[in-house]
């Protein structure tokens, strides 16, 4: 069953990158589904064809109920219009636009934004699109630490069983995350500006 999509640039070609960019976290993050029945779509981040991945994830019948989640793993940047800007391996693509046709079918949907900068504001990028929850950094990040943190939740949610939920519920991965947060990794998430936001919660929190 495909409840995980993940959409990576191509660190090397991607715009703004350096040369000496880390390898992929497509093992790293497939690790967390070791031993379950879950697996990892994975898919190079491209503008081009970022719409049609997406519906052909989401329309599986395993997403039906349910949760999924959806991650987007590359250089990010916050614009001085409040927009967050994702580097595709093909362009420079914005979230919100590349969202918006996806709407109706976000509403099982926990988005991990694994980017420099753009997990700013979640509680109104949740309300605009109807997303479950979503996960980010405030600030910029550094590849490893960053990487060591969404493996960590992952593994957790995993543990949680996060994915075997019959209703499409934000409870149990917001719990998850106070957990985390008030424990041995909140050192960690306070240095990576950690930022989340569930359905329903106030824009004001």
């Amino acid at each position: 069953m495909e409840k995980v999509l993940l959409f990576e640039s191509n660190w090397r070609t991607a715009p703004g990158a350096a040369p000496s960019q880390p390898h992929s976290v497509v093992p790293l993050y497939r690790f967390a589904l070791q031993q379950t029945q879950f697996q990892l779509r994975s898919r190079c981040l491209l503008a081009a064809t970022l719409l049609a991945e997406c519906r052909s994830f989401l329309c599986l019948p395993e997403n039906q109920r349910g949760v999924n989640l959806l991650l987007f793993s590359t250089h990010g940047e916050w614009l001085e219009d409040g927009r967050r800007c994702l580097a595709a391996a093909d362009r420079l693509l914005l979230l919100e636009v590349a969202l918006q046709p996806l709407r109706p079918h976000l509403s099982r949907t926990l988005l991990v934004l694994d980017a420099c900068q753009v997990g700013r504001e979640l509680p109104q990028l949740c309300q605009t699109f109807g997303l479950l929850g979503a996960v980010g950094f405030a600030g910029t990040v550094n590849w490893t630490a960053s990487s060591a943190f969404i493996l960590s939740l992952l593994r957790q949610w995993v543990a949680a069983e996060v994915l075997h939920l019959r209703r499409a519920s934000s409870r149990r991965p917001a719990q998850v995350m106070a957990h985390m947060q008030a424990g041995s990794y909140a050192p960690l998430m306070q240095q990576l500006g950690v930022q989340h936001a569930w359905k329903h919660q106030p824009l004001n929190q």
